[in-house]
């Protein structure tokens, strides 16, 4: 949620425009935040959006290999070495 007297802000640079300020949540009345109007809009938004999922970022990268000759038809690529890393390896 956007900081509504950010918002307000913004609208007197105008970034935003009163209408464009309702995408946000926030309600502008008489040059001002309407803060009863703006807690009423964003319950309304939060109720008819629902509950926000957590973005999903799929399998961890040996499920992915191993899956990618059946899903892709293409044989899993070489894993990357990086020399910085095999110096590493080399010095413990």
């Amino acid at each position: 949620e956007r900081d509504p007297a950010l918002v307000l802000t913004e609208i007197g640079q105008g970034l935003v425009t009163e209408t464009g300020a309702l995408d946000y949540g926030v309600v502008i009345k008489d040059g001002a935040v309407d803060e009863t109007a703006t807690q009423a809009l964003r319950e309304k938004m939060r109720t008819e959006r629902g509950e926000v999922e957590v973005f999903n970022f799929g399998p961890d990268i040996e499920t992915l290999r191993k899956n990618c000759l059946e899903e892709t038809g293409l044989p899993a690529p070489k894993q990357p070495m990086w020399r910085h890393a095999d110096i590493a390896e080399a010095a413990e």
